[in-house]
C-alpha cells in the first residue's frame, strides 16, 4: 500500500499568489503527513513588488514534507520583451508563457530523478497552462484560486457572459448579473478589458475560465462563513452543470500570513513604521485599503479615492503601488505621496506594500481583478487573523 502522495505545486507570480499558496501548502502538509509537496517558484522580480525570496520562504518551513524549488531566471532579452507589454494580465501571462519550457524541464527532472511517483498537480489560475503537462503524464490537476469565491464564480460564469454581453458598444451604466454576486454589478465596475474581446487580457481570462472546467477540482482561498452567498451559488452551479462539466469546489481559506513573518524581513523598517503608526490609533478606527502587489490605479482613480478619504475624516492606511516601469509624476500621485505620508499627525498614513491585519482596522477594503470590493468587518478580521494580530 502506498504511504505517500507526491504532488507538484506551481504558484502564480506575485506575493498575492505566492503567500496564500505557501500557506496552503504548509497547512496541508502539517495536517496530513501522507502528502508531500514540491513547490516550483518563478522569479517574478521583473513584474512584481516586494516578493520575498524563496530562500526566505524556505526558512519558515518546518516540515520535511514540503520543499521549495527556485526556477532559473529568464534572460535579460526575454525580460525586456515582457516589460514591453502593458501591465496587468498580459504581462503576467507572458511571464508565465516564457516559464513554461522551464517548468516542463523541471517537472521532467523531478519525475525521473527525485519523486517516487507523481500523483498530481496543484496549479494557480495563472499557471493553468501546466494542465497540458499533467495530461501528458496522465495525472490529475487541481487549481488553487488565491482570490475569493465571488470572483471565482465570475470566472466560471465568463463563458456564458461572453455569449450574451455586448462589448465595445455597450453602455457603462448597464447592470450585469452573475450568479456569485447577490446584486447586479455596473459594467463600469468591471475591468474594461472584459468588454474588448480582442484584448489579450480578455482572451487569457476566457481561456482560463474554460480550463477551470477540465480540472479534477478547484480550491478557493475563502470560507463559507465569509462568502456564504458566493459559495452557495458556486455549489448550485456545480450541481446544475450538465454532464458534470464543473468540478467540485473546495473552500480552504483563509490562507493568509497570520503572523506577518513572511513580510517582516521583506519590508523591514517600512513595516516597523506602519506598525508604530497603527499602535497609536484607537481600536477599530483605521480603514485599510489594499489593491494587490501589482494592482496599480490610474490617476483619476487615485484622486477619487484620495478625495473620498480626505472628506471622510477617517484614519486610514492605504497600500498604494504604482506600475513597476512607470515613474508617476501626476498630481494624484503627489496627493498620495505627500498628503498621505505627511498627514500622519491626524492618524493617517499611506504608500507601499503593507502586511498583516491588526485589530486597529475597523474595515478592510480589498481588490481582486478590479471586479470586487469587499468590506471585512471586525468579526471577519478577528476570525481570519486570530492571535497573529496586534491587540
Amino acid at each position: 500500500m502506498k504511504s505517500k502522495a507526491e504532488l507538484i505545486v506551481v504558484p502564480g507570480p506575485g506575493i498575492g499568489h505566492l503567500v496564500p499558496t505557501i500557506e496552503f501548502a504548509r497547512a496541508l502538509t502539517q495536517r496530513d503527513h501522507r502528502v508531500s509537496l514540491t513547490v516550483l517558484v518563478m522569479d517574478d522580480s521583473p513584474i512584481a513588488h516586494a516578493t520575498p525570496s524563496p530562500r526566505h520562504f524556505a526558512s519558515l518551513i518546518s516540515t520535511d514534507h514540503l520543499r521549495l524549488v527556485q526556477l532559473p531566471s529568464l534572460s535579460p532579452q526575454t525580460i525586456s520583451q515582457i516589460l514591453a507589454n502593458g501591465p496587468g494580465i498580459p504581462r503576467i501571462g507572458l511571464l508565465v508563457h516564457h516559464y513554461m519550457p522551464i517548468i516542463k524541464d523541471s517537472v521532467s527532472r523531478l519525475v525521473f530523478t527525485e519523486l517516487t511517483q507523481l500523483d498530481g498537480f496543484i496549479l494557480d489560475t495563472y499557471t493553468s497552462g501546466v494542465l497540458e503537462i499533467a495530461d501528458e503524464l496522465g495525472v490529475p490537476s487541481y487549481v488553487y484560486c488565491t482570490y475569493g469565491a465571488a470572483v471565482l464564480g465570475l470566472m466560471l460564469h465568463l463563458p456564458d457572459l461572453d455569449s450574451v454581453v455586448e462589448t465595445e458598444s455597450g453602455s457603462n451604466s448597464a447592470e450585469l448579473t452573475t450568479p456569485s454576486y447577490r446584486n447586479s454589478v455596473p459594467r463600469s465596475a468591471f475591468p474594461q478589458f472584459m468588454f474588448h474581446k480582442d484584448d489579450e487580457g480578455y482572451k487569457r481570462l476566457l481561456d482560463l475560465s474554460k480550463k477551470l472546467r477540465n480540472v479534477k477540482g478547484i480550491l478557493v482561498n475563502s470560507f463559507a462563513e465569509f462568502e456564504s452567498y458566493a459559495v452557495d451559488s458556486i455549489d448550485r452551479m456545480v450541481c446544475e452543470s450538465q454532464d458534470q462539466v464543473l468540478r467540485k469546489v473546495y473552500p480552504v481559506g483563509p490562507m493568509i500570513d497570520r503572523s506577518g513573518e513572511i513580510h517582516q524581513s521583506a519590508n523591514g523598517a517600512h513595516l516597523d513604521q506602519i506598525m508604530e503608526f497603527l499602535d497609536k490609533q484607537p481600536r477599530k478606527s483605521v480603514i485599510f485599503l489594499c489593491f494587490g502587489s501589482m494592482g496599480s490605479l490610474n490617476p483619476g482613480q487615485v484622486t477619487e479615492i484620495a478625495n473620498g478619504l480626505e472628506r471622510s475624516g477617517h484614519r486610514f492606511l492605504w497600500s498604494y503601488v504604482g506600475p513597476v516601469t512607470v515613474t508617476v509624476t501626476t498630481k494624484a500621485a503627489r496627493i498620495s505621496r505627500e498628503a498621505f505620508r505627511t498627514d500622519s499627525r491626524n492618524g493617517r498614513r499611506g504608500g507601499g506594500w503593507s502586511a498583516g491585519g491588526p485589530r486597529r482596522f475597523g474595515c478592510w477594503a480589498t481588490w481582486r481583478r478590479g471586479a470586487s470590493c469587499r468590506l471585512w468587518l471586525e468579526l471577519e478580521l478577528e476570525r481570519a487573523c486570530g492571535s497573529g494580530c496586534r491587540s
